[in-house]
């Protein structure tokens, strides 16, 4: 009796499982990218993040992957689909933001940020911050460039000086940072937080 009632209870289950939208059905075709895509550039190196701006679209290059060598940003013409620039930035290049006056990389090899300037391709400034490693993110706006790693919790550069203003702790793992008009949202997926700040004082 205890035997049909387990059966009876697990036939139960599996049929409700089978109800289930998309349970047991094969994954949905996907379309081709390359039929929708208008330009398709084949770019050497590692390509990685990328940030637009009102002029460019800007993307970061750690060269061959592994290496520990200065990496690049280049800039691609959205009218054209060409990459008119490279840039030499710091060693790995990875998190990449676009806003208060110039295009900024977070470099994991080192853990600096390196400024761009939009208007003339060249690089303007290398900051050094101590965050070198993995994990990190950065974002512009307000004001401030701020910048996100495992090893600080925030950093905030002032981009009038090139500069850090201010640095915020404890340290809690990696996470990201955006902003939302006024407001920097920051995460930290290690402790399970989020935090809200205001951009300006």
């Amino acid at each position: 009796m205890r035997q049909a009632v387990v059966l009876a209870v697990l036939s139960a289950m599996m049929l409700s499982f089978l109800r289930q939208p998309g349970a047991g059905q094969d994954p949905a075709p996907f379309t081709p990218i390359a039929t929708r895509a208008i330009a398709t550039l084949s770019i050497p190196g590692f390509v990685d993040f990328l940030a637009p701006d009102d002029r460019a679209v800007w993307i970061t290059n750690t060269g061959s992957s592994g290496r520990q060598a200065a990496g690049s940003v280049q800039r691609i013409d959205p009218a054209t689909n060409r990459v008119t620039a490279t840039i030499p930035v710091g060693p790995i290049p990875q998190f990449l933001a676009a806003g208060e006056g110039g295009i900024w990389t977070l470099n994991q090899g080192d853990g600096s940020v390196t400024r761009i300037d939009p208007r003339n391709n060249r690089t303007v400034a290398s900051i050094p911050l101590g965050m070198a490693g993995g994990g990190g993110d950065i974002a512009a706006g307000g004001g401030r460039i701020w910048v996100r790693s495992k090893k600080v919790l925030l950093a905030s550069i002032d981009p009038a000086t090139n500069r850090v203003a201010e640095i915020f702790g404890p340290p809690a793992g990696s996470g990201a940072v955006r902003l939302a008009g006024d407001l920097v949202w920051v995460t930290a997926h290690d402790t399970k937080t989020v935090w809200v700040l205001r951009a300006s004082r």
